[in-house]
């Protein structure tokens, strides 16, 4: 199950990151249980934000979700930060196009994706609202 977390975790924070606190796993099973009464016209945004959002991070991140080319792991605090940021920006500019990616190297960005910490509401906020700022702030 990680890609299935991910998955989740795109959805949850995607939908109702402003309402995490700090408990990752009641957070996220608190959303399944919302998400079993979901409609099929639910279903359907949900597919499509996280299609849109793939198509625009396989576009234009240099490495996707990755830190290098070479590199084989996704670590979910970067995974959470560019998923939801993508889509947030999208949602804000849904024909966003975007050139610029130096702030991925930048030291900021790095803060906000270390992983200690990381399950604080504060962090989650920071690194999700950095790259949906950035993105709207370079387009």
């Amino acid at each position: 199950g990680e890609r299935e977390e991910l998955v989740l975790r795109f959805l949850a924070y995607s939908d109702r990151y402003l309402d995490f606190r700090h408990d990752v796993g009641r957070f996220l099973n608190k959303y399944i249980v919302e998400a079993n009464d979901w409609s099929p016209e639910d279903i359907e945004l949900k597919r499509r934000d996280f299609d849109q959002m793939l198509d625009f991070v396989a576009n234009y991140f240099p490495y996707g979700f990755r830190r290098a080319p070479g590199s084989q792991e996704v670590p979910r605090v970067r995974f959470e930060a560019i998923s939801v940021g993508v889509i947030l920006a999208l949602r804000v500019d849904p024909a966003l196009e975007a050139s610029d990616f130096d702030w991925l190297d930048s030291e900021e960005f790095r803060n906000n994706v270390r992983t200690d910490a990381s399950n604080s509401a504060r962090k989650l906020r920071a690194r999700v609202e950095y790259v949906r700022d950035r993105l709207l702030e370079l387009a």
